[in-house]
């Protein structure tokens, strides 16, 4: 009989039907009304779209004309010693010290991130061990954006803590040596 005594006191409170009715009330009419008026948004996955077909294209060219001409030029001064290989990741060729950093660690996925998206315009590695001799950025107008300008920061930051050689080819120096840009 003790718990329609309590039941009884709670119906008889009328500051606590006040208070808990009306809110009860509220967050029932707002979980319907959510429910009614927001259209459920459909997930947009990459799969789901390469499944409708045509999702992706192929681009016309891997390096721009510029930068083909110092490909050009690469070429005839490292071919018989080395390869040349363009557009290769910063990933690639650069990684998070493991020494101080465990792999995976938020440290190292933090120091990852910064540069996985990033490429090289040109590396040159040596022919028989395939060693990273130095890496070629072609330093064009667009490197005198803010942005670019401090993306080049780091990127020297980079190359000089995993003491990779970094050439940067100004864009005018390159049409001193071509006559061709």
């Amino acid at each position: 009989m003790q718990g329609i005594n309590i039941w009884q006191m709670v119906l008889e409170n009328s500051v606590a039907l006040k208070i808990i009715g009306p809110l009860a009330l509220l967050m029932i009419v707002v979980s319907v009304f959510k429910r009614i008026s927001l259209p459920q948004r459909k997930k947009v996955t990459a799969q789901g779209l390469i499944g409708k077909g045509d999702a992706y294209i192929k681009k016309a060219r891997l390096i721009t004309e510029t930068e083909q001409v110092l490909f050009t030029v690469l070429l005839s001064k490292y071919s018989d010693t080395h390869h040349v290989f363009c557009q290769v990741r910063v990933a690639d060729v650069i990684q998070p010290n493991t020494t101080l950093y465990k792999e995976r660690s938020r440290e190292w996925m933090a120091l990852f991130r910064q540069m996985s998206q990033w490429h090289f315009d040109f590396v040159i590695c040596d022919k028989g061990s395939m060693e990273v001799v130095r890496v070629i950025e072609l330093d064009d107008a667009s490197h005198k954006r803010k942005d670019r300008a401090r993306r080049d920061g780091i990127m020297n930051r980079i190359c000089d803590d995993a003491n990779v050689a970094l050439e940067r080819v100004d864009l005018s120096a390159l049409q001193a040596m071509t006559n061709k840009v």
